[in-house]
């Protein structure tokens, strides 16, 4: 094994691990998609739930991450057009995701608690002994890019392994038209906000009408044999977003839904990008009922809030790493004021996660 380790070493050439201060990795300009192999390597022997001098370079691979995929909020370069770091980017994009597929086609369903699966920007994979539900899928802005990082089959195959779809609102971050598409092919449930389904339908595709419209409060609604219960607030409220039918790519303030479920006997919650306060007397509402959270997906700027109102054991967070996003480092976040939640935990992409009850 040491010999292999070694004989690896030498193949890769310029991209090196490294300690201290250093980044942990660089990319080769001759071939950046081997240096995007041997970052999966690091990503995969530094795991989500390390500790001590493993956790610290899987710090600083992400740091090192945030620093290639992010850009500043009044820049208007995509990383991906880097001609060094797109094409490094986009392969371990591709190689990440491929993963992530792998382990959802060959993992077995768990026989208690659930598995969570990562994939881009803010799509988590949950899956227990029955079902496997998906939420806020996104395939990335690689077509703009001219980068065709993942193939179309990937779509179709992880429809293949999603009972259920969730959306929380209409961002192109958070939303694919063609796995939605996908779902509904299948005759597979999708659920969405009304506003996504007028969108799309005012785009001219007709399937939409197939996607289940979400009521919101404390009254659940079935889908796949799943009870969920919905917060539709708004991403940015108090921001007009325009009539009932909006453009693709509306402005601050989309409805924005919170979805609420129970899962192989854990009370799951994925917020997608609300920042809507209503949410939180919501929350007390659910725990009223005996569905205060266990596990929190994708919580953003209200997490301090959240995390005191429901002290939910397990926070994963959402929107590390994506492409030309303006906030995206996952580890700073971890200790975001006032109230830093230590068991708030960055998965990156094609990584698992086992959470028992």
């Amino acid at each position: 094994m040491a010999l292999a380790l070694f004989a690896c070493l030498l193949f890769w050439g310029d991209l090196k691990a490294q300690g201290g201060s250093t980044p942990p990795f660089t990319v080769d300009r001759a071939n950046p998609a081997q240096s995007a192999r041997w970052v999966s390597y690091l990503i995969d022997r530094h795991g989500p739930l390390a500790t001590g001098p493993d956790r610290a370079f899987r710090e600083s691979i992400a740091d090192t991450l945030d620093q290639l995929c992010g850009v500043q909020s009044n820049a208007v370069f995509n990383p991906l057009l880097d001609p060094v770091s797109g094409p490094f980017l986009a392969a371990l994009f591709r190689i990440r995701m491929l993963e992530g597929l792998r382990r959802l086609s060959l993992d077995p369903p768990p026989a208690t608690g659930v598995n969570v699966y990562k994939l881009y920007s803010s799509c988590f994979v949950v899956r227990d002994a029955q079902r496997t539900v998906g939420f806020d899928f996104a395939e990335g802005p690689f077509v703009l890019a001219g980068l065709n990082t993942i193939p179309l089959t990937f779509l179709s195959d992880l429809a293949d392994q999603l009972d259920v779809l969730f959306v929380s609102h209409v961002h192109a971050d958070h939303l694919s038209v063609f796995l939605m598409a996908e779902m509904v092919a299948r005759g597979k449930p999708v659920l969405a906000p009304q506003e996504i389904i007028n969108v799309l339908q005012g785009n001219g595709y007709l399937w939409a009408s197939a996607v289940q419209p979400t009521v919101g409060g404390v009254t659940p609604q079935s889908a796949g044999g799943l009870t969920t219960w919905v917060f539709e607030g708004r991403q940015w409220p108090g921001v007009s977003a325009g009539g009932g039918k909006l453009p693709p790519m509306p402005g601050f303030a989309p409805i924005n839904n919170v979805y609420a479920m129970r899962m192989g006997g854990l009370n799951i919650v994925h917020f997608g990008d609300n920042n809507d306060v209503g949410v939180l007397p919501w929350l007390n509402s659910l725990a009223a009922i005996g569905m205060k959270p266990d596990l929190i997906l994708m919580v953003g700027y209200l997490a301090p809030q959240i995390h005191a109102v429901t002290q939910a054991p397990l926070t994963l967070l959402g929107h590390e790493y994506e492409f030309g996003h303006a906030v995206g480092a996952g580890f700073a976040f971890l200790a975001m004021p006032p109230q830093p939640d230590p068991l708030r935990r960055v998965l990156f992409w094609g990584e698992s996660l086992h959470v028992a009850p």
